[in-house]
């Protein structure tokens, strides 16, 4: 992939998209403060500092709008984080294209997600755009927890978290 800027139609005005740059590790970190708590963050058991990962950025100025970081496993790539602060407009669409291509570009087949089990939101996001649910991963949070004691046991509209779904895209 390489470091051009993109400019999809999205509605909103002067952004672009583009890889994570050296430059950019500080604000992901604060971001990350301010959305999750903190780091590490979890996938598939696993802890990730997100400020580190590779993705990409959508940015209008200096502000973040919205941004995706993922792993490269083997022949996968695992998408660890995607958030829009601007839901809605196609920004999380745009991020997960960029994610895909350049995972197609190393080599990979596929593309995984893994998806708290009180993520709805999350869980039709990745559907509507092709993605298939993989493995359960059972109460997998509370190993999460034992780890990170500060992460939360209810999620979005009170849902007790305890599991990780896996979504997935082959190509």
């Amino acid at each position: 992939m390489t470091d051009d800027e993109l400019t999809p139609e999205t509605g909103i005005e002067n952004f672009k998209i583009r890889l994570v740059r050296a430059e950019d590790r500080e604000m992901i970190s604060q971001f990350m403060d301010e959305h999750y708590g903190g780091e590490p963050l979890f996938a598939n058991g696993s802890p990730y500092m997100v400020g580190q990962l590779s993705g990409f950025v959508a940015k209008q100025e200096d502000r973040l709008l919205a941004l995706v970081t993922y792993i490269v496993e083997g022949d996968s790539s695992r998408i660890i984080t995607i958030n829009s602060l601007a839901a809605g407009v196609g920004l999380g669409t745009e991020l997960l294209k960029a994610t895909i291509k350049a995972a197609a570009e190393a080599g990979c087949n596929r593309v995984c997600a893994a998806v708290t089990n009180d993520n709805l939101d999350a869980l039709r996001f990745f559907q509507t755009r092709g993605f298939i649910l993989g493995e359960l991963r059972h109460n997998i949070v509370d190993t999460n927890r034992e780890q990170r004691p500060d992460y939360p046991t209810r999620g979005l509209d009170g849902i007790m978290i305890r599991d990780e779904i896996e979504v997935e895209i082959n190509f």
